[in-house]
């Protein structure tokens, strides 16, 4: 496996965590066979762009994060509301 598709999986490994999805909700959801999305792990391939487009979409990150690593300003800007999002609900919760 090359390192490029191996941090690709982690960081789809760490988003599916982060928002407490499972493989096979990600697969169901993107309507990919969970045999084939193992497989491309196994092998460490990456899908298909399209595939990869609607991953990306799963996980509210870029294709841009998932296969570089690197946040695009749309990423940051989305953990940013998201964050805010967080400390709304949280303050609430003490009114």
């Amino acid at each position: 496996m090359n390192l490029k598709t191996q941090n690709f999986w982690i960081r789809t490994g760490e988003l599916l965590k982060k928002l407490g999805k499972t493989q096979l909700e990600l697969c169901n959801h993107c309507d990919i066979n969970h045999q084939t999305y193992r497989g491309w792990i196994v092998r460490g391939t990456y899908p298909d762009a399209l595939q990869v487009v609607n991953i990306a979409k799963y996980l509210n990150t870029s294709v841009e994060y998932l296969v570089t690593g690197e946040k695009s300003e749309q990423d940051t800007r989305l953990q940013q509301l998201q964050a805010e999002i967080e400390k709304l609900s949280n303050f609430s919760k003490t009114l």
